[in-house]
């Protein structure tokens, strides 16, 4: 099938041509056709009856090997001469892989998968991932050269069908030794001599230059003459490349890809080998005990020069507060000196190891060393990340939330521990088991649970210890939240969800778990700038219920559970965004969504809440659990003022006035407040904000 318009003159032509009823490339009895040998042979113009193909042994095929295609419209009107079908104009790339449909005139094999689309790698499966039937996954896990017979595509599969047995591929010569060698189906036929080579090191691999020809396969040799030193077992075509200045893997290369590059200088009190000598900090480099760095405003001697905080301007003070995280029933601040601080429920060890009973008023988290500069309390485990791009994780370990590849199984929980393979953290974001994190370039991490598909990897079952990259978001990513089950991101000014999506808090029409991200069709922009996600656990027939929403042009759009008036439907759960109702001049910069409530801070420093507000978490609306429009939080009757962060929890919120006052307000029954108070009764719900003191 070619994609082009045929002027209305040709197509004209061509209907008038042949009976009506006659297939467009049938070429009737015509014994004296010529045989196709490409696709191209068959293509008769048209669009709307799909796309033929060249396959003279297919049954079905006409005289000259042609077979016919599928009509790519189904059950939709098809355009001939736009070469599309007629509602291409709103779902031609409905799975979002940024490749519009082949019924669109487009060069997506499958518009309803998004790993499938010209370009996408092949791998080794049954699924045709690049949309060319002609391509192949590599495997060779016995390197004889031929691709392993579970790599296929379509009807099309490798010819190696044992990849552990090198004496056994297509094109090999069948061989005394009652094996089907040439997988052909038979065994021993046309039997012949063959090449072998010594094998001394008994790796599998011979040397070219000690062979012998037998057609019965003699002990201590090998059908590979490809060993570049045959007698270490760790020096194959299969080896392992080492920085040792060693060919293990025999490709005529040393070190290659695994050796870092170090540039000696003077040796310095930094933990790192400055002079390349394997040797770090040797000598009395270090006879201080202090490690110089360049001065910060935090309280510290960096320079080593037994002076704090000199020559440089402290806009930042100890007391500032740097960042604040409110999870399901703790919380957690970094304060000016970069030390993390947490409280409420430790039950996990999400506060600070070890796990044990709630914490009621701010706890210095032990075992943290460094400036962090951000901190995100999910369920029952908490991250940070440190001013270098490191993120470390403590509390619950059972579905790999701590991302450190430890095994959940024997490590259930665990103290701060540094998340494996990231460097460059520029955001967190906690949910109940799982965290992400954006990157300085773009791209976004996850790792944790997956029963919903939470990771982004296109499946759903197996949990991740170590964070994997979320499809289909690339390297745009400017802003990112996730809570229970499901995360949305902000690319290119238009929103992204995935994950659980019982009650549509992925916001794309269903309510079918998403494995990949999905885009928000009615917030197409680029207009999105921010957005939230929450939820809660309620133990019910669905147990877990979710609400998302995002910043558009400063409105303030939600979707998902209608619990309380969470979304703002006023009725059922709603699958898409709707537009909050928002007062006159309402410009929302920042949105937190919690259990059963949500808060949106404007440019002008004031905080609107809208949910929930039976234990205060509000701010002691006029109304409570109503889908109303947004009110600002007005404790005292006039509205809170200099608000710069708000942070929504479980059932609680906090906020930080101008930069060193923290405030919070709501639920109390795990001391997820901060201020001291009571945990249990009617006492423990407190709708007017305390103040919450970051004391080591």
């Amino acid at each position: 099938m070619t994609h082009r318009a045929l002027t209305l003159l040709a197509l004209a032509a061509l209907l008038a041509c042949g009976d009506d009823d006659a297939d467009p490339i049938d070429a009737g009895g015509d014994t004296g056709s010529t045989v196709c040998v490409d696709d191209g042979a068959c293509d008769d113009g048209l669009f709307c009856n799909g796309a033929e193909t060249c396959a003279p042994d297919a049954a079905g095929a006409d005289a000259r090997g042609c077979m016919p295609g599928d009509a790519p419209c189904a059950m939709s009107a098809c355009d001939e001469a736009a070469d599309r079908c007629d509602d291409c104009g709103i779902t031609a790339d409905v799975d979002g892989d940024g490749f519009d449909a082949i019924a669109c005139g487009g060069e997506d094999c499958d518009d309803d998968d998004p790993d499938r689309f010209p370009g996408n790698p092949e791998r080794c499966d049954d699924v045709d991932q690049d949309c060319d039937p002609n391509t192949l996954g590599f495997l060779d896990a016995d390197r004889d050269g031929s691709v392993s017979a579970s790599c296929c595509n379509g009807e099309r599969c490798g010819g190696d069908c044992d990849d552990d047995d090198v004496a056994r591929r297509i094109g090999q010569l069948e061989l005394c030794d009652e094996v089907d060698n040439d997988c052909d189906g038979s065994v021993d036929e046309d039997t012949a001599t063959a090449s072998w080579y010594e094998d001394r090191d008994g790796d599998g691999f011979g040397v070219a230059t000690a062979s012998l020809a037998s057609c019965v396969p003699p002990a201590g040799y090998s059908l590979l003459g490809t060993d570049c030193d045959d007698g270490d077992t760790s020096i194959s075509p299969v080896g392992v490349e080492r920085c040792d200045e060693v060919d293990q893997d025999c490709d005529g290369s040393v070190d290659e890809g695994v050796c870092a590059t170090c540039t000696p200088r003077a040796e310095d009190c930094d933990g790192v080998d400055d002079d390349c000598d394997d040797v770090i900090d040797e000598g009395d480099v270090c006879a201080t005990g202090c490690v110089p760095a360049a001065e910060r405003c935090n309280g510290r001697d960096d320079d080593c020069d037994d002076a704090v905080d000199e020559g440089v301007e402290c806009a930042i003070s100890p007391e500032t507060i740097v960042d604040v995280s409110a999870g399901l029933k703790h919380t957690c601040a970094i304060d000016g000196m970069g030390r993390v601080f947490c409280w409420g429920a430790n039950a996990s060890g999400q506060v600070s190891p070890p796990a044990g009973a709630d914490v009621l008023v701010p706890r210095l988290v032990s075992g943290l060393e460094g400036v962090f500069v951000e901190v995100a309390a999910g369920g029952f485990s908490t991250c940070a990340r440190r001013v270098d791009g490191r993120v470390f994780c403590w509390g619950e370990n059972e579905h790999g939330e701590i991302g450190a590849g430890a095994d959940p199984e024997t490590m259930p929980q665990l103290p701060p521990t540094q998340v494996v393979g990231i460097t460059n953290a520029v955001q967190l974001a906690g949910g109940y088991w799982n965290h992400c994190a954006r990157l300085a370039d773009g791209s976004v991490r996850c790792w944790g649970q997956n029963e919903s598909g939470e990771l982004g990897q296109g499946t759903d079952g197996d949990l991740s210890s170590t964070p994997l990259q979320v499809m289909r978001l690339g390297e745009r990513v400017t802003d990112l939240s996730f809570f229970i089950g499901a995360g949305c991101a902000v690319r290119d000014g238009n929103a992204l969800c995935w994950g659980y999506n019982v009650e549509g808090m992925v916001g794309n029409g269903t309510t079918n778990n998403q494995l990949v991200p999905s885009t928000l069709v009615e917030l197409e922009g680029p207009r999105v700038s921010a957005v939230g996600v929450g939820g809660a656990d309620d133990g019910g027939a669905i147990r877990y219920y979710g609400t998302s929403c995002a910043i558009a042009d400063g409105t303030v759009w939600c979707w998902g559970s209608e619990r309380d008036g969470a979304a703002g439907s006023g009725t059922a759960p709603t699958t898409e965004p709707i537009l909050r109702p928002q007062d006159t001049g309402f410009a929302a910069v920042e949105i937190e969504v919690g259990g059963r409530h949500a808060c949106a801070r404007t440019a002008a420093g004031r905080v609107h809440c809208w949910g929930r507000d039976t234990n205060g978490q509000t701010g002691c609306l006029p109304f409570r659990n109503a889908p109303g429009a947004p009110v600002p939080l007005a404790p005292e009757g006039e509205p809170l003022e200099d608000v710069t962060l708000v942070a929504a929890g479980g059932f609680h919120t906090c906020v930080r006035l101008g930069t060193t006052e923290l405030r919070c307000f709501g639920w109390n029954d795990a001391g997820q407040r901060g201020d001291g108070g009571p945990t249990d009764g009617l006492g423990s719900e407190e709708c007017r904000p305390v103040r919450v003191e970051l004391i080591p």
